[in-house]
């Protein structure tokens, strides 16, 4: 009776893993095509939607990762149930939404800004790991460019922020997702690395979406040169702002939930 109950569970469980390897697919699938359809469209509609066809050839890669995660690797790093770290990724979005205010936007710029943004979204990473920490940093970037007069980058900001969370979270945390449980501090030099990672791979989408956007809109090379000085100058700042802050914020943030026996216990 046992053995059968074993095997009925591991049956549902193997169900489970390939409906969402099959919505996964889907999902990606229909990311290309629309990234196809995009980028093979007319010169005007492509410089008007090159920020939607670049999400979604990221977005495709995206998906495809999440598959791979979410049947190999351990993504619940806080060891509390499903709606717990919902409600935690609900929490942390709110808190990168917000962060995105506490910036200064650069005179002559459209939407260059040095600020506290992107240390939330690091910080969610570490906290939350790949999933739900990317899915705060992804979530918070969507909403306040949707509501600040960006809709038209929303989704792009949704990937490259997730991407920036799930990279630092991903190496923070390990594949068993158990690294950071026990004991933090004797892993500072691979969480530090992680933040850089997460910050770096951010700032390569950035500065690619940027030089796509640039020379489809038709920008001569010394200009396309110019705006993407200012966008590496803005972006390194703001990568080192992230790293400096949600590094501590997360030890800090991290022993008090620990102590209390919120999260990683």
């Amino acid at each position: 009776m046992a053995q059968a109950k074993t095997n009925q569970k591991e049956t549902a469980r193997a169900g489970r893993t390939g409906l969402r390897t099959g919505v996964f697919c889907v999902l990606a699938a229909a990311c290309v095509v629309l990234a196809i359809v995009l980028y093979s469209s007319g010169a005007e509609v492509l410089q008007a939607w090159s920020s939607l066809a670049f999400a979604g050839a990221v977005g495709a890669c995206v998906l495809v990762s999440l598959s791979v995660v979410l049947n190999r690797v351990q993504y619940n790093v806080t060891g509390l149930k499903h709606t717990v770290n919902l409600a935690f990724t609900g929490m942390l979005a709110a808190l990168v939404f917000v962060g995105f205010y506490l910036t200064i936007r650069l005179p002559g710029s459209v939407k260059a800004q040095v600020g506290f943004g992107n240390v939330f979204c690091i910080f969610s990473g570490l906290m939350l790991g790949p999933v739900y920490g990317g899915l705060s940093a992804g979530i918070g970037g969507f909403l306040y460019d949707l509501l600040n007069g960006w809709a038209d980058s929303s989704v792009t900001t949704l990937v490259t922020k997730f991407v920036m969370a799930f990279v630092c979270g991903l190496l923070a945390w390990g594949i068993q997702g158990r690294l950071l449980r026990e004991d933090a501090h004797r892993h500072v030099g691979r969480v530090v690395l992680s933040a850089v990672c997460g910050s770096v791979a951010y700032s390569v989408l950035y500065l690619l979406n940027g030089f796509v956007e640039g020379a489809l809109l038709g920008n001569a090379a010394g200009a396309l040169q110019v705006i993407l000085a200012e966008k590496l100058a803005v972006t390194l700042i703001n990568a080192v702002i992230a790293d400096v802050v949600a590094v501590p914020l997360f030890f800090a943030i991290r022993s008090a939930l620990k102590r209390n026996h919120l999260a990683f216990v």
